[in-house]
């Protein structure tokens, strides 16, 4: 309570105190406030933590926070969930200043429906998640491999009905619906790029044909019609091809549901659950088949995250 309320007090000033040494300031004023909850309310983060992991999410809510907990299960990576995009790549840039500690700090991002452009004008330190979003993870083939030999299914064939269920699922509305959600990524993008402060001036007539010429010049709607012509072609190939693109493209949760009821599980949570407890390597016997299967999921893995250790 007395932490975050001088976080939220204009120009609060913080000091940090160390074993045998005279107390530090700490500035956290670039931080979101809680990211430097977080890192101010840490004890041990000064001084033993070698990683600071920033994902998107919320602390305790979802399957980001379960998954990155069970991932990084060393003592010198501190994950902290830091919200939306934006919000990661403040944190990453805030946190690097602030002298709390040595570690390196490493933030990242799901893809989403971001526009090219976007991915490719993130902060320094943040990687990008190469697929839709950090569910899509399980629906890589290695993965969804190991998961089939768990289950004494036949690799080869299971992923044949995973690409079966998810063509026939991405059509009509639904397909369009990702096309839509591009389009509109990209178009924002635009809008983002069009207004700046010079374009308000005390003439509030001056003002809007400021504005208005501006909208003028983006020519959007032949834009827009472009787009969706480019968006329905990307769509409809990365469905076509059904790999590493279908699952930078299509929303991760929607597949997880579809690779879920193609395995005979009751729900995605079972799933994610299998996989969360196979992760696990303090409490699973070397025996166990579980164990089996989270080392089938790390190897897969290793190409899109950090070590699981630092």
């Amino acid at each position: 309570m007395i932490l975050n309320f001088a976080l939220s007090r204009r120009r609060a000033t913080f000091f940090i105190a160390r074993h045998n040494s005279a107390a530090e300031i700490v500035s956290v004023d670039q931080l979101p406030s809680s990211v430097a909850a977080e890192v101010l309310g840490a004890a041990t983060l000064p001084f033993h933590a070698k990683r600071i992991f920033l994902f998107e999410g919320k602390k305790e809510t979802g399957f980001a926070s379960e998954f990155f907990a069970a991932w990084f299960d060393d003592d010198d990576t501190f994950t902290i969930p830091t919200g939306d995009r934006d919000s990661v790549s403040a944190a990453v840039h805030g946190l690097k200043p602030v002298g709390i500690t040595a570690a390196d700090v490493i933030g990242l991002i799901d893809r989403d429906f971001y526009s090219d452009a976007v991915v490719g004008a993130v902060t320094n330190g943040v990687t990008v998640l190469p697929l839709h979003e950090i569910e899509s993870v399980l629906c890589d083939k290695e993965v969804v491999a190991g998961i089939a030999e768990h289950f004494g299914k036949g690799p080869d064939d299971l992923w044949k009905e995973f690409l079966d269920r998810v063509r026939k699922e991405f059509r009509g509305k639904t397909l369009n619906n990702v096309v839509a959600r591009r389009v509109r990524s990209r178009v924002g993008d635009l809008l983002d790029g069009a207004f700046n402060g010079a374009q308000v001036v005390s003439d509030p007539r001056q003002t809007s044909l400021n504005h208005t010429l501006t909208l003028s010049h983006l020519d959007l709607p032949p834009k827009t019609e472009t787009m969706f012509l480019e968006e329905s072609k990307r769509v409809e190939k990365s469905l076509a091809e059904g790999g590493m693109e279908m699952l930078a493209i299509l929303p991760g949760k929607h597949l997880l549901g579809l690779l879920s009821s193609t395995l005979g599980l009751k729900d995605s949570s079972e799933l994610t659950s299998l996989v969360l407890r196979s992760l696990d390597r303090k409490l699973l016997k070397e025996e166990d088949p579980l164990r089996s299967l989270g080392k089938k999921v790390e190897t897969a893995l290793l190409k899109y995250l950090p070590p699981r250790r630092a």
